[in-house]
């Protein structure tokens, strides 16, 4: 009795396996072109966020859309030790994103931000060293949200 039930939990787990998900890659979902991408404050920083955009943008889509990027970054002391020197700093970036579609009067506008920390080294360049690292993680993090904003509000037009 027992080796019936085991084919018939066999078969009902095929058919259950087999659902019909499909993964979604981000890439299709891209359906826009950049035709003009502006920044204020920051230029290291719109500068990896506008590289960024414009490589993941479709070349061969219709919608033209111009983005507008305000950045502002905030250092902070985050820890010191005894001596009262400077063990941790953290960075703030803060990004105010204006979306326009090209032929419409569709404007959108949203901000990103990211906080990320770093460690003060015993030379001046492998602090500097660190804080351009806390930097570029913390830009590539703001040019996914912002993608992925930009993606989100297109589609639902």
């Amino acid at each position: 009795m027992k080796v019936p039930s085991l084919k018939f939990l066999i078969v009902i787990f095929l058919f259950l396996s087999a659902c019909g998900f499909k993964v979604v890659k981000q890439a299709d979902l891209v359906n826009f072109r950049i035709l003009e991408i502006k920044g204020e404050g920051d230029k290291r920083i719109n500068f990896k966020i506008k590289n960024k955009l414009i490589s993941s943008a479709s070349q061969d889509e219709r919608k033209l859309v111009n983005i507008s990027l305000i950045t502002k970054k905030n250092k902070t002391v985050k820890e010191k030790n005894i001596k009262n020197e400077v063990q941790k700093y953290q960075i703030e970036i803060k990004v105010n994103v204006e979306l326009k579609l090209v032929g419409s009067n569709f404007t959108k506008s949203f901000s990103v931000s990211d906080s990320n920390e770093y460690n003060v080294g015993k030379q001046h360049s492998i602090t500097l060293r660190n804080e351009k690292k806390a930097i570029e993680s913390s830009s590539n993090k703001i040019s996914d949200e912002i993608l992925d904003k930009i993606i989100e509000n297109l589609n639902d037009i």
